[in-house]
């Protein structure tokens, strides 16, 4: 489920601060297409509805009542398939992920930053759904490393390729402890309320390689 550190991630359209009085207006238009916010409809009712499953779209048991995927998902009940079936299908790669790797590794090999941020850029405003404030040019190397990071956040979120960038950033203990809100402002999780384990970077060792070692295939439990 999409939590509250999320969504404050969204910038407003043009820049602006977010409006308390009216936090999800003058949004970035991803968090409409990627969150459930408060006040939209989802299977033709109006979110949050508490009472599973008349719209929260959450399974049963979260506690997460106030916010709920979007993304993905059907957006009216007439339009829901056959249990266990779906219309959808898997997405290997999108083109923003092409376009925001390029930017990333011209700012990662030392290449010219504005054409980076150009390429950013081409997210943010050339899309008939989206447009919002550009990036200025002239940034640093460090300051287009860290709006190049966002992006990629914001563009893929609940796509699955967040944790991997933090690992691949090796930023985990900059990011963690996080704390998971209720509706109500109450605190119910904390990710990783001891920090972030550094061997949350390191692979698996591929059962390709542990079938070569004969202490682990005659004690198979270890």
């Amino acid at each position: 489920m999409p939590t509250d550190d999320l969504v404050n991630a969204y910038e407003t359209v043009d820049g602006s601060p977010v409006d308390p009085e009216n936090p999800y207006e003058n949004r970035d238009p991803r968090l409409g297409f990627t969150v459930v916010v408060p006040g939209s409809f989802i299977l033709d009712h109006q979110f949050p509805n508490h009472i599973y499953p008349g719209g929260a779209f959450n399974h049963a048991g979260n506690r997460l009542k106030h916010l709920s995927t979007r993304k993905y998902r059907v957006q009216h009940e007439s339009e829901l398939p056959v249990a266990g079936q779906s219309y959808l299908n898997n997405i290997v790669i999108r083109y923003a992920d092409v376009l925001l790797s390029k930017a990333e590794a011209i700012i990662e090999t030392g290449g010219n930053v504005d054409e980076a941020i150009a390429l950013i850029n081409r997210i943010r405003t050339e899309r008939d759904d989206v447009k919002i404030t550009l990036l200025p040019m002239g940034l640093s190397r460090d300051e287009a490393r860290q709006k190049l990071r966002h992006e990629r956040r914001i563009e893929f979120a609940l796509e699955g390729l967040y944790w991997m960038d933090i690992r691949r950033w090796n930023i985990g203990k900059e990011i963690y402890p996080v704390h998971i809100y209720d509706h109500n402002g109450d605190i119910i999780e904390t990710k990783f309320p001891n920090g972030y384990p550094e061997y949350y970077n390191l692979l698996p060792i591929p059962d390709s390689e542990r079938s070569l070692n004969e202490n682990l295939t005659q004690n198979p439990g270890w």
